[in-house]
């Protein structure tokens, strides 16, 4: 077996406690910032120090002409959507609920995997599914009466989990020939223009 080196491991938690931190943070934004010039801030930014970061790695920038097409649809639903609808969903609930609903991605991923892409039902995928399922609702508990009290938050919330899970169906249908570092790069500069107008 593959075993990963402790750096390895340093890196996850600390990726996962700034991305934690980022709902609340968010969230706190929003009373100074509209929300739209704030996301679509962030992703110009973004893209220009990916771009940068790509350029100093010497990765390949330029993208197929044959993959311009999927590489826009991916954007719409990867980052543009996913952005516009959770970042008015943070504004209307909850930020610790709404990072539970928006990560409610991989079960939606996994539904539409088994309907769009025709791929196997496995006992280890259906206990994933069921798993998670069960998590989602642990995590939420008594707090699914709140939800309900800010249902149009919810409901944005889980059309931006939506959206982002057809982003992801999109990249496995139709991988694209690109560095990872340079696909991220180019998804977040076509989004920005999307947010920005």
């Amino acid at each position: 077996t593959h075993v990963l080196p402790p750096s390895v491991y340093g890196l996850i938690a600390a990726i996962s406690i700034f991305w934690g931190c980022n709902w609340p943070i968010m969230k706190i934004v929003l009373r100074e910032f509209p929300p739209l010039t704030f996301r679509a801030w962030c992703l110009g930014v973004s893209a220009v120090v990916l771009f940068a970061m790509a350029r100093l790695g010497r990765l390949e920038l330029a993208v197929p002409r044959a993959q311009w097409g999927r590489l826009a649809l991916i954007s719409l639903f990867n980052l543009a959507v996913w952005n516009i609808l959770a970042i008015y969903a943070i504004g209307m609930m909850d930020s610790g609920r709404a990072a539970i609903v928006g990560y409610t991605m991989p079960i939606w991923a996994m539904l539409l995997g088994f309907g769009l892409l025709g791929e196997p039902v496995t006992r280890r995928k259906l206990l994933g599914l069921t798993l998670g399922c069960l998590g989602m609702v642990l995590l939420l508990g008594g707090e699914i009466a709140a939800l309900g009290r800010a249902p149009l938050g919810a409901v944005l919330m889980l059309g931006a989990a939506l959206a982002w899970a057809v982003g992801i169906i999109m990249i496995r249908r139709w991988p694209l020939e690109l560095p990872l570092l340079s696909f991220s790069a180019w998804q977040m500069a076509i989004a920005f223009p999307l947010l920005l107008g």
